[in-house]
């Protein structure tokens, strides 16, 4: 009879040099590879036979058979080339924290981030005074810098060498992104905010219907160039470099452009949203470094092993706090509460919104020996303290998904730019999350995008002809 069929070998276990035959050594020929895994129709063998492979032979192996529809075996190879992650990797990453904070004190990181964190704080307050033109340049300088880091995290220079336009098309798909984003709304805003410039406005007038085919030649024009920059044997790291700078696009520009959204709704919400980040942040630190694991000693969240419980909640009663009574700051300077309604503008002057205008509540009984039976505050302070629970819950996974892709990819710091802080990812991370937050919160309960003083602005900005046509459509409408 037959010999049994040997026990599956499992390729995280398998000894190739006691299951296979002594042919299969590391020092095997692609060739002698290729013709054992297309006649081999055990996935097992196959798997152990692949795992036996020195890594470069390996990778050459998979490159080539990775281009041949025909081969059953290339999904086994791809696994044995690249194989799923395990406790090694946790180790290596602990590893390397620990090797970059080795031989520096906590009071020394803690000094250093404090200095360079108020250093950043008056550089903000700068800006602030500079004026809403100026946070908008910023803004866009750093999602240029936020593309460049979480672009270096995937790069691979070795491989890059031999991929034409690597670097170029990345970028290419970034400009094309921020065309698309940006233009039509730059151009509307300067059509509505630029009547006293008429060459300016000409400009904008004649280019704007022309806009979305413009950003659509762009749009085939690098896509065309990707598709023929394809390499026979770098397919499969192509396509993940591919997937991983729309990944980017889609969290740096779609996803930061509502910065510029709430910068030009008002500085009050540019400031305010960045402000309880920060404020959650530091207070979230403090109240760990004070209270942490003292009480609760359940782990907060694998991504985050230094995150406690008392941090979390501490940080939270703080920020709340602080959300109520912060607005108080701004709300009587147009500075802050005023849109943007002019490029360039150095003195704004507005209606205030309703929000910004003090209103009588009633207090709960319970509490009217204390405040008596109404009290007078701003509304805003209320919708503060809304966005100051969202910077509080769901914020910080913002940063607990850049933690993430550090321990995925190695690396400590997506950058060193800022001392004792990292790159500007790491700064950022929650406040791309609390900026759409932000927008979100303005548009739904604030002031809905159709208002008084976006009509009178569109049509403001009509011909004369157009304008005596909305009269008369205006006219009807009252007297009918």
């Amino acid at each position: 009879p037959p010999p049994p069929p040997p026990p599956p070998v499992s390729f995280l276990t398998c000894n190739a040099a006691n299951a296979f035959p002594s042919a299969v050594v590391p020092a095997v020929a692609m060739s002698e590879l290729r013709q054992r895994l297309a006649g081999d129709a055990d996935k097992s063998a196959a798997v152990a036979a692949a795992a036996a492979v020195e890594p470069e032979t390996l990778r050459s192996a998979r490159d080539s058979l990775l281009d041949d529809d025909t081969d059953p075996s290339k999904a086994v190879v791809a696994e044995a080339a690249n194989p799923p992650p395990d406790a090694t990797k946790q180790a290596e990453y602990e590893a390397l924290l620990k090797k970059r904070g080795k031989g520096e004190s906590t009071l020394k990181k803690l000094l250093v981030r404090l200095v360079v964190g108020w250093l950043m704080i008056f550089a903000f307050l700068g800006l602030l005074y500079l004026g809403h033109t100026y946070a908008v340049l910023l803004i866009i300088a750093l999602q240029i810098r936020l593309f460049y880091e979480l672009g270096r995290v995937r790069y691979s220079a070795e491989r890059s060498r031999e991929v034409p336009f690597f670097r170029t098309l990345m970028w290419g798909w970034f400009a094309v992104a921020m065309f698309m984003t940006y233009s039509s709304s730059l151009s509307e805003f300067v059509r509505l905010h630029s009547a006293n410039n008429d060459r300016l406005l000409a400009f904008v007038t004649t280019a704007r219907p022309f806009l979305s085919f413009f950003s659509f030649c762009l749009y085939v024009g690098v896509f065309s160039l990707t598709v023929m920059s394809l390499k026979k044997g770098y397919y499969k790291y192509q396509i993940g470099q591919l997937v991983w700078t729309l990944f980017t696009i889609a969290l740096v520009v779609f996803q930061v452009q509502f910065l510029v959204n709430n910068i030009t709704n008002g500085l009050f919400w540019f400031v305010l949203p960045t402000s309880l980040v920060v404020c959650n942040d530091s207070f979230s630190y403090f109240s760990g470094l004070a209270f942490g694991r003292k009480f609760i000693k359940r782990p907060f969240l694998q991504l985050s092993p230094n995150k406690t419980w008392e941090g979390s909640i501490g940080g939270g009663i703080c920020t709340v706090v602080f959300a109520f009574f912060y607005p108080l700051l701004m709300v009587k300077y147009d500075w802050f509460i005023c849109p943007l309604n002019e490029v360039g503008a150095a003195h704004l002057e507005c209606a205030p919104l309703p929000v910004f205008v003090p209103q009588p509540y009633a207090v709960p009984s319970f509490l009217s020996f204390v405040f008596g039976s109404e009290v007078s505050i701003y509304p805003v302070q209320l919708h503060s303290v809304m966005l100051g629970v969202f910077a509080s819950v769901f914020a910080p996974f913002g940063g607990f998904f850049a933690s993430a892709i550090k321990r995925a990819f190695n690396i400590k710091d997506f950058d060193n730019l800022i001392p004792g802080h990292g790159g500007l990812m790491d700064r950022v991370d929650c406040q791309l999350l609390m900026a759409l937050s932000t927008a979100v919160h303005f548009a739904t309960f604030v002031q809905p995008a159709t208002s008084v003083s976006a009509v009178t602005a569109s049509i403001a900005a009509l011909s004369q002809d157009d304008q005596k046509q909305v009269l008369a459509f205006l006219q009807a409408q009252l007297l009918s």
